[in-house]
This record gives C-alpha cells, structure tokens and sequence, in this order.
C-alpha cells in the first residue's frame, strides 16, 4: 500500500507544481500598460506579458520585468548587491525594464534626509537619450504634463525647501525615465545630483525619485483628462531629438490624480 500512497503524493505535487506554473494570472491593466509602453519603446515590444512580475505589479502597480534568482540577484553598475530594509524588509531595487534600468523602490526608506532647499544641489542633466522625457511623450502637451506633475511633486513634498519659481524646463532635462507613466500603470523617474557627504573632496552621486500615478484615461480632446492644451511654450531644446510628437491625459475628475509615495534622496553606490 505504500507504493499506492507514494503515487498518490507524487501526482498531488505535481498538479500543484502544474497550477504554480500555469495559472499565474495578468491584470487587463498590466496587460494595456505594456501594450502602451511598447509603442513607445520598442524594447518592451518585443517582450511578452509572462516575463513582467504581476506580484510586484498587484503590490505597486509599477511594471517590472521577472528577477530569475530573487530581488537579492540585482547588481547595481557599481558592483553593489541589491539591499534589504533592516526598517521595514522592502528592496532597494524591485527589479529591472527591458531597457537594462533598476527600478527604484517607492516604499525603501530614505537614505538620507536633507535639509536645504533641493534646488541648490548640484543636479546633473540627463545626457542618456534613451531615457529622457521626450522619448516617452507623442505631444507638447503630455511633455508638460510631465514637467508640471514633477514640478507640483517637489513643491507638494519640500514645501519651503524647494524653489517653485525654478524653470520647470530644468528639472524636465534632468528627469530620468526609468518607467513611463502611462494610461493604466504608474511611473518611476530619477533625478541625480552630487553631494560630497563625507566631504573628502570626492562627491558621489545620489538620487531623488518621484513616482507618478497613472494618466488616466485619454479625453475626447485626445488630451489626458486632466489637462487642457496650452498657449505656454515648451522648450524644444530639452527634447531628444529622437522624441515623438504625441500625448495621452490624465483624468483628474474621475479618479483623483495622486503623485504619491515619496521623494527618496539615496546614495548611487558606485
């Protein structure tokens, strides 16, 4: 009788080995975000929706491609390990985009907390022209969608440590896309600056990320709802030269637009 529950068992275990693997399941909107970033960055167009981890997408609702090995795997261009939170167990790095970049965790606690205004810092421009802006966007007004949802971020978030009456065109040129924000999913941006924290003469590089909500869907003026076209004019010259020339928009009506989560300043470990 023991081979008989032997069998048994062995057929159990693989049935639940079979379900694991076959019946993990993908959102309608983590299914229409890839399909609205792939028409914008042909690197996501040739992925499929089985590669991207729908458990990091149901928690953040960011799109991130699958970790073969665990979140503990990630390499920074540094050589350093992905990291754990001692405060609250989240990772660093919560994976990676087709395109090769580590995608910031929204929920990782800060590395350091500053107390100046942030314009001050020695803030670095985006020469990647992969990752700018301009790459993301199919109209003027979705550009500065960007810039004024970034914009209102940092002012909602320092208060009277940010400068709002900065040129917005600026903090656009040193946007680093990281995940696009789209109709259905959320959006990672970086923003690098120089800080020499032991002041040995050396600065090292560290970041601020904001986290965009979705758009929302587009309006009958083919606008994001939440936007309206502009007589303000763009700055061509921050755009890649690469950029398309259209927009989606965001509706704030409907579901109330949230720049949520945090802006982190943490250390680009080299």
């Amino acid at each position: 009788m023991k081979w008989i529950y032997r069998i048994f068992v062995l057929i159990l275990l693989i049935s639940m080995y079979r379900h694991t693997v076959f019946s993990e399941e993908f959102s309608q909107e983590m299914i229409k975000t890839l399909e609205d970033i792939s028409r914008l960055n042909a690197r996501y167009s040739v992925t499929s929706i089985d590669m991207y981890d729908s458990k990091i997408w149901n928690d953040k609702n960011i799109l991130v491609l699958k970790t073969i090995g665990g979140l503990d795997s990630l390499v920074e261009p540094g050589g350093d390990t992905n990291n754990r939170s001692v405060v609250n167990g989240e990772w660093r790095y919560i994976g990676m985009t087709p395109t090769g970049n580590l995608v910031n965790n929204p929920d990782y606690p800060d590395d350091h907390a500053g107390a100046a205004v942030i314009n001050t810092y020695k803030w670095l421009n985006n020469e990647n022209e992969n990752t700018r802006i301009s790459n993301y966007v199919s109209s003027v007004e979705e550009y500065n969608y960007y810039k004024d949802e970034i914009f209102n971020f940092l002012e909602n978030e320092y208060g009277h440590r940010f400068d709002e009456t900065e040129n917005k065109d600026l903090w656009a040129r040193r946007a680093k896309v990281i995940v696009p924000a789209t109709e259905h999913g959320k959006g990672v941006i970086k923003f690098v600056h120089l800080w020499d924290s032991n002041r040995d003469g050396k600065p090292e590089e560290w970041y601020l990320t904001v986290y965009l909500s979705k758009m929302g869907p587009v309006g009958a003026a083919g606008l994001p709802g939440n936007l309206v076209p502009t007589p303000e004019p763009i700055d061509f010259t921050a755009m890649s030269a690469y950029g398309r020339s259209v927009i989606k928009a965001d509706e704030r009506g409907n579901e109330k637009y949230e720049v949520v989560t945090a802006v982190r300043r943490q250390k680009i470990c080299m």
